[in-house]
């Protein structure tokens, strides 16, 4: 594209604001931009802006009520995020037709804190039984303190084998 060079720094966000009919460019340094859709009309890298040659540009005047349409990625990440994002499209927004889903990750960002601190404090583990172990060893206490039983008697119960029919909530 004309004008960009290996320095031009590159958006790590954009935002169709279709509404107010402004795309949002947001960038590493967390400069963001915002640039009307008739001035992207203006500069557009199009033959009827651009002309088929050198000297054939013309200006556009009188441009009202331009639109984007799509914006697509560019480059292997932006193929790979987009291609995930229409994969499990059905699930992306399912918070907002069921309110029992809530609408951020913060349940499982706190589920994850103890192993994140665990690994911080310990520097790591040794070898992959370790990290198994712990992350099963979490996943157990974890469920059980979601399910309103003791952390201690859901081990003592996978570690007895009992049968799954006898029930771990403390009976008081």
């Amino acid at each position: 594209m004309s004008g960009l060079t290996k320095q031009t720094p590159i958006p790590t966000g954009v935002v169709v604001h279709s509404k107010s009919r402004v795309l949002e460019l947001q960038y590493a340094n967390e400069q963001t931009y915002r640039v009307p859709f008739e001035l992207l009309r203006v500069y557009s890298p199009s033959a009827e802006v651009q002309g088929h040659g050198p000297g054939q540009e013309t200006l556009q005047t009188g441009k009202r009520e331009v639109s984007i349409i799509a914006v697509e990625p560019v480059g292997e990440p932006g193929r790979k995020l987009r291609k995930r994002m229409l994969a499990n499209r059905a699930h992306l927004f399912v918070f907002m037709t069921n309110r029992d889903v809530p609408y951020t990750n913060n349940i499982s960002e706190r589920h994850l804190r103890p192993s994140v601190i665990f690994r911080k404090v310990t520097n790591g583990f040794r070898c992959d039984w370790g990290a198994e172990t712990y992350a099963a060893f979490r996943s157990v206490v974890s469920t059980a303190k979601a399910n309103g039983a003791s952390g201690l008697r859901a081990i003592e119960f996978v570690l007895s084998a009992k049968s799954p029919l006898e029930p771990l909530l403390d009976p008081g």
